[in-house]
């Protein structure tokens, strides 16, 4: 019985902590560079990862709930505050529960074949076509 206390932990807790070696899930940790800027994943929200350049707030859907050891192309939307001269007719969700009416479609696609990943998106207006296109690296890469 006495085994059994103590044993049974032991084993569990190993266990854990090889799952994390064996599937790393994503990370609020991550920071990339891109033109000059960086781009910080600040944090997630359910399956959303939000992601934040200056003053530019990036919602990439179901990247958060991907794991890190297999990343592709995610969809989403960026926002910023708004601008009387670059307005959408409908608002999206701006961070700290505020809403906004400049934003536009974002879609991102991971490159590489391990963590960390650089990344390329294209952006748009509103739900215009695309009328820009970012790189990103991993910090550690942008040196």
């Amino acid at each position: 019985m006495l085994l059994k206390i103590f044993i049974f932990p032991a084993l569990f807790a190993s266990a854990m902590a090889m799952s994390s070696f064996i599937m790393p899930s994503a990370s609020a940790d991550e920071i990339w560079m891109s033109e000059g800027k960086m781009i910080q994943w600040l944090e997630s929200k359910g399956s959303t990862a939000v992601f934040k350049m200056n003053n530019v707030y990036f919602y990439v859907e179901d990247l958060a709930s991907a794991s890190s050891s297999n990343r592709g192309t995610y969809r989403g939307y960026w926002v910023t505050k708004t601008n009387p001269q670059r307005q959408c007719a409908t608002f999206r969700e701006l961070y700290g529960s505020r809403s906004s009416y400049t934003w536009g479609r974002f879609k991102v696609k991971f490159i590489g074949n391990s963590f960390p990943y650089k990344w390329t998106a294209k952006l748009g207006d509103c739900d215009r076509k695309v009328y820009k296109t970012m790189e990103a690296v991993p910090m550690m890469q942008a040196n």
